[in-house]
């Protein structure tokens, strides 16, 4: 193709080389994109009647200056990349907590322990959707995370002394009998950033806005004490993943970890012997670490853009409180036990189990 333009360049400017006044160079170039047209057209004409299409190719020429030396190198565009996707993720996670008190018991001997309760690996969803650019490597995503989960822990009657328990700064003293103590923890956790795709790796960061509620409860005799503690923030959040393909097969090894600063208040209602609330700013820092394996198909057409991840995930929730962290007293009388009234504002908690992630990009 290139030689051909050349040619006929020269058949166009022969003349004006021979001549004192010829076709001016505008002229000349008009002549050339209607020979091209010309070309095209019958390439066009002559491929459909043969029954085939030639290869689109995107061909630059470039006679914008009289000092160019002839076209330039064909250049074809390159394939574009990007659009939506859409993943759901299922996360089965064990929340950890810096103390984990139910009630303190005593035993015949007067020692007291601590009554835990007991937390499984628990099922919860998350869903995420984003979109690339095609060709500028930039976009946004949206995610979002529920996780519940509730323990029961087992009656107590003490064999000697009575105990007290404090939850929530409120409390019952000199009890005897403890019935029916539950916790339950409910988590919801939004995100919305904007993303920059690298090579094997993906850079995000936004918005990220979560909200902790914590309830307790308990019977006695010396009746019921109730507490329920909120934690809300909002704030900065960035994360970086990257991918490891492993030689020419589907697989791949990745690796996501996440950042955030929250912002925001915590509020806390206890009802018992004796009341308690209170209310006060709340500052949230937060990390997640997942890592395994992913999997996309190779020369499956139909399946182009799937994939799927399995992968261990852990994430550190600080300063969003707990409960049970002040649960625990050595003697029956809330005035002589070593308790502190605030202490559940200042609790920690994380989360440890496997994420299993299938999407579809399209």
């Amino acid at each position: 193709m290139r030689i051909l333009k050349l040619v006929i360049l020269l058949v166009l400017t022969a003349p004006s080389l021979f001549a004192q006044q010829g076709p001016s160079y505008d002229e000349l170039l008009k002549r050339v994109e209607r020979l091209e047209a010309l070309l095209a057209a019958q390439m066009e004409k002559t491929a459909k009647a043969e029954g085939s299409s030639p290869a689109p190719q995107a061909v630059s020429s470039d006679f914008s200056s009289p000092s160019a030396k002839g076209p330039k190198e064909v250049w074809v565009a390159p394939e574009e990349k990007g659009g939506y996707y859409a993943q759901v993720e299922a996360v089965w996670a064990k929340p950890m907590f810096g103390l984990n008190s139910a009630y303190p018991a005593q035993d015949v001997n007067g020692n007291i322990s601590n009554v835990p309760f007991e937390f499984d690996m628990e099922f919860s969803p998350r869903v995420e959707l984003g979109y690339l650019a095609p060709t500028s490597e930039i976009g946004f995503r949206t995610r979002y995370w529920h996780y519940e989960q509730g323990s029961l822990a087992p009656d107590h009657s003490p064999e000697d002394d009575a105990v007290a328990i404090l939850v929530g700064g409120a409390g019952i003293q000199d009890v005897d009998t403890i019935t029916a103590p539950i916790f339950n923890l409910e988590l919801d956790v939004f995100d919305l950033e904007a993303t920059r795709q690298g090579r094997n790796s993906l850079f995000s960061t936004g918005f990220r806005m979560a909200s902790f509620d914590q309830s307790y409860g308990v019977d006695s005799d010396e009746g019921p004490l109730t507490s329920n503690l909120s934690t809300d923030g909002f704030g900065p959040t960035a994360a970086i993943e990257f991918t490891r393909p492993l030689g020419n097969s589907p697989f791949s090894l990745f690796t996501r970890m996440r950042g955030s600063l929250l912002y925001g208040d915590q509020s806390v209602a206890s009802v018992g012997e004796f009341n308690f609330q209170s209310q006060q700013d709340s500052l949230i820092l937060n990390g997640e670490f997942i890592s395994g394996i992913e999997w996309r198909p190779l020369n499956f057409p139909r399946l182009d853009g799937f994939y799927t991840r399995v992968g261990v995930e852990a994430q550190y929730w600080g300063g969003v409180g707990n409960l049970m962290n002040e649960n625990f007293s050595t003697d029956d009388d809330l005035n002589q036990g070593p308790v502190t009234p605030d202490a559940f504002f200042e609790g920690n908690m994380g989360f440890i189990g496997l994420n299993w992630t299938t999407g579809w990009e399209y």
